[in-house]
């Protein structure tokens, strides 16, 4: 599992050098720098997809979230959704879909639902669309509450099992019990392909460090909160912890702690 660690966008640097990125579009053009950090990661070879940002409630035009991915010469692009309406993400998949595939070579739907059946039937949709990659937001762990995600992907494979194509899995979000991740690859390993989230330098920014044993519990989450698009700098305690929830995270990701 790839982890696509997320920075504010004016601390983009801390995450240069790695191999996958995750940027939402309106990022690109609100902050300045954000677009050519992302342009020259694409030129050295790291892989960026350009995401939408139904979570965040920032409204973007698609045709304008789309212009941007073409300009990037983004790797991958996230179809426009609507957060808890499985109807409309369908009906923005099928609209949008020729144009998603004209910018970018890979195409990632973000299925939605208010319960675990319409989430399903929201990816079977999305399946027939086609897309590249299915997208679970991190909401869907409340479908199921003892397992979290690891309930989803265990439906995902099997309903793959009697499909043709089996689509690659993005989790969008990492959730508060970070864990999930180890938990996930050591029992169905290269199932999900990456993972994205802002938790590791959030935590690192709010002095706080994940335990390196997976079994252990992490640090309470602070969220975001709302000055997170303006932080502009850090000290060297928020360096090191920032990097070491990173790295912690990054072998959770192998399987490894």
């Amino acid at each position: 599992m790839d982890i696509m660690h997320i920075p504010p966008p004016k601390l983009v640097e801390l995450v240069r050098g790695r191999p996958h990125h995750l940027v939402l579009s309106h990022f690109l053009s609100q902050y300045r720098g954000v677009f050519s950090f992302y342009q020259r990661e694409i030129a050295r070879g790291a892989f960026v997809t350009v995401d939408y940002p139904a979570f965040e409630g920032d409204h973007i035009d698609p045709q304008a979230h789309f212009r941007l991915a073409r300009d990037l010469k983004a790797s991958e692009v996230v179809l426009p959704d609507v957060r808890f309406d499985p109807t409309e993400t369908v009906l923005n998949a099928k609209r949008w879909i020729g144009v998603a595939k004209d910018t970018a070579p890979s195409v990632v739907a973000v299925a939605q639902g208010r319960n675990r059946d319409e989430w399903l039937q929201c990816v079977r949709a999305l399946l027939e669309v086609p897309i590249d990659v299915i997208a679970v937001v991190e909401e869907v762990e409340e479908f199921y509450p003892r397992i979290g995600r690891m309930g989803a992907v265990a439906d995902l494979i099997e309903m793959y099992s009697s499909e043709i194509a089996f689509p690659k899995i993005h989790f969008i979000g990492g959730s508060e019990t970070p864990q999930e991740i180890y938990w996930i690859q050591t029992r169905w390993p290269g199932v999900v392909r990456s993972l994205d989230t802002a938790k590791a330098i959030v935590w690192g920014l709010h002095l706080r460090a994940l335990p390196k044993e997976p079994f252990r519990h992490a640090p309470h989450y602070p969220g975001r909160g709302s000055g997170w698009t303006e932080y502009t700098e850090f000290d060297e305690t928020q360096r090191v912890l920032i990097e070491h929830n990173i790295r912690v995270m990054d072998m959770w990701a192998q399987g490894d702690y």
